[in-house]
């Protein structure tokens, strides 16, 4: 775990470095910010069990929260790599069976700016989503067991959009909200031919500076 962990800030900081110096000199600010998940799981494996439960995986609600630098590429376009702590899963409410999952997940985003209606300003993003596995974890009534069989690793894909907030008195400080939906495109299990997924809509509040 140790080394996943330590192999994401790497991959994140060599995207930062990957970057034009115009870029980084240009329109860069930093943020942080907090939010809800509400996450589940699809793929092949999970009809299998909502076929034999007679019963349908529900969303899981969870939080994440972190931090998030943003490059202004032009005018109307923006980079933003963020790094995330997200808690994710699902659970089975009548069996009383709860997956609780726990990602380093590091998204890089590009941003399209609308129109802006005076100092408010919406945005439309879409990116890639790479993600460490933390811990992993099936609580059935009362009895916790480890997730023995979880990979290290994830990756989906991230769309969305948000608002941007930039009062007067914030000087170059701006509130942001957005709402996205992460749809993971690798199962999440070592075993061989089992398909499980996940997949998140959030939606979070930050701040930059």
């Amino acid at each position: 775990m140790k080394k996943q962990f330590r192999s994401a800030l790497i991959g994140a900081v060599a995207i930062l470095l990957m970057l034009p110096n115009s870029s980084l000199a240009k329109g860069l600010k930093f943020g942080l910010k907090i939010g809800l998940n509400a996450a589940d799981h699809y793929g092949e494996n999970i009809r299998e069990v909502e076929s034999l439960l007679d019963e349908k995986v529900k969303s899981k609600l969870a939080y994440c929260a972190g931090g998030y630098v943003t490059f202004e590429i032009n005018t109307r376009v923006n980079m933003q790599l963020e790094i995330l702590y997200s808690k994710k899963g699902s659970k089975i409410v009548e069996e009383r069976i709860v997956t609780y999952l726990d990602y380093l997940e590091i998204p890089v985003l590009i941003k399209f700016l609308l129109t802006s209606r005076g100092r408010i300003k919406p945005n439309l993003f879409a990116g890639p989503a790479f993600s460490v596995s933390l811990d992993g974890k099936t609580k059935e009534d009362s009895a916790v067991r480890e997730w023995e069989n979880l990979k290290g690793t994830d990756f989906g894909l991230i769309i969305g959009g948000g608002l941007g907030f930039a009062p007067e008195f914030l000087g170059r400080g701006e509130f942001n909200i957005d709402l996205r939906y992460n749809l993971g495109l690798i199962t999440i299990s070592n075993l061989e031919n089992e398909d499980v997924k996940n997949r998140v809509i959030s939606i979070s509040v930050g701040y930059s500076f």
